[in-house]
């Protein structure tokens, strides 16, 4: 089972590496400035690639340009040399925290570039698109109750591959909930001043 660290150490975390990246680069003063969405894409992973992806990201976009957000959708995948290994150079990982700092709304399928919502501010809204019943992937539900994030769970379709399975299907009706949660997420920002949510 997974160790599930206690919230006040994540919340300490967050923000000492929030005062590291400012020190090195100085203090963002466009962060929240746009609404943004970040979609953690799997599509160049061995597992859990999501096979509705291309359609979800044009509802998303198409929702957003009908509600009138306003809103940027970023596409964030793994960083990788030729060889296919990952890699993760000082200035990609920094990339990395502001653009997560910087997130009103973050999507993605179960997997490790959620682990980077522990970058995220108060009160963004993370879409998580998983597998209902599975205790050992919890533990981004957990991060998000810790950072006093807006958790939303979507569920992929029963697979008996589990987390090992190629590619992945979200359940029947769900694409339209993901879209739902987004726009829901996007106009809860959009409320409040963008740009005060930040511990710092």
């Amino acid at each position: 089972p997974h160790c599930l660290t206690p919230a006040p150490l994540l919340r300490a975390m967050r923000r000492a590496v929030w005062n590291a990246v400012n020190a090195l680069r100085g203090v963002d003063e466009t962060i929240n400035r746009k609404l943004k969405v970040v979609y953690c894409s799997r599509s160049t992973s061995p597992t859990r690639s999501l096979m509705e992806e291309e359609e979800l990201l044009l509802r998303i976009k198409d929702e957003i340009r009908e509600e009138g957000l306003h809103a940027e959708v970023i596409l964030f995948e793994k960083k990788t040399d030729e060889n296919g290994k990952s890699r993760f150079p000082l200035e990609f990982i920094m990339d990395t925290i502001r653009l997560f700092q910087s997130a009103d709304v973050v999507v993605g399928v179960h997997g490790a570039s959620l682990a980077n919502i522990a970058f995220a501010n108060v009160g963004t809204t993370i879409v998580e698109m998983g597998l209902e019943g599975l205790s050992q992937a919890s533990h981004y539900r957990h991060l998000s109750q810790a950072l006093d994030l807006h958790h939303v769970d979507v569920f992929l379709a029963k697979d008996a591959r589990s987390l090992g399975a190629a590619g992945v299907t979200l359940r029947e009706g769900e694409l339209e909930s993901v879209v739902e949660a987004v726009v829901g997420g996007l106009k809860i920002r959009k409320g409040g001043e963008i740009g005060n949510h930040s511990e710092l």
